[in-house]
C-alpha cells in the first residue's frame, strides 16, 4: 500500500511539474504591456516609420499608418502588411523582440498607449 501511494504521489508531482513547465513555455507577455508606456509609444512610432519605409509609403515624419490602421481609417497600405513589417522591426530590438501581430492589434493595448503614441508622433515633427 505504501509503495503504491508513493508511486501515485510521485507520478502526480511529475505531472504537475510538466504542466507548470508547459504553461511557462506557452505563456506570452505582450511586450507592449510590459514596457513602460512612453517606451512603447516611441517604439510604435519608430516601428510604423520603419514599416512605412519598407512598404514605400513613408512620408516624413511618418509613423502615422499604425494609428490609422488601428482606427480602421487606412485603406493603403494594407494593414496586415504594415503589422507584419512592424513585427520584423520589433525582432531587431531587444525590448520588443517576440512581439506578434496579435500584440500589435490588441485594441485595449492600443487604447492604453494612444496618448503616448500620439505624443511621440507630435515630437517627431
Amino acid at each position: 500500500m505504501r509503495i503504491k501511494t508513493t508511486i501515485t504521489l510521485g507520478g502526480l508531482m511529475i505531472g504537475m511539474s510538466v504542466a507548470a513547465l508547459l504553461a511557462a513555455c506557452s505563456s506570452h507577455n505582450n511586450p507592449l504591456k510590459t514596457a513602460d508606456s512612453k517606451a512603447a509609444g516611441t517604439f510604435l512610432v519608430r516601428a510604423s516609420q520603419a514599416a512605412e519605409k519598407q512598404l514605400h509609403v513613408f512620408r516624413a515624419p511618418g509613423g502615422y499608418y499604425y494609428g490609422e490602421c488601428m482606427r480602421n481609417a487606412a485603406k493603403k497600405p494594407p494593414c496586415t502588411k504594415l503589422y507584419r513589417a512592424m513585427v520584423r522591426y520589433a525582432n531587431t530590438t531587444t525590448r520588443f523582440k517576440g512581439l506578434t501581430v496579435s500584440d500589435l492589434t490588441d485594441r485595449s493595448v492600443f487604447k492604453s498607449l494612444r496618448s503616448d503614441y500620439q505624443r511621440e508622433q507630435f515630437n517627431a515633427v
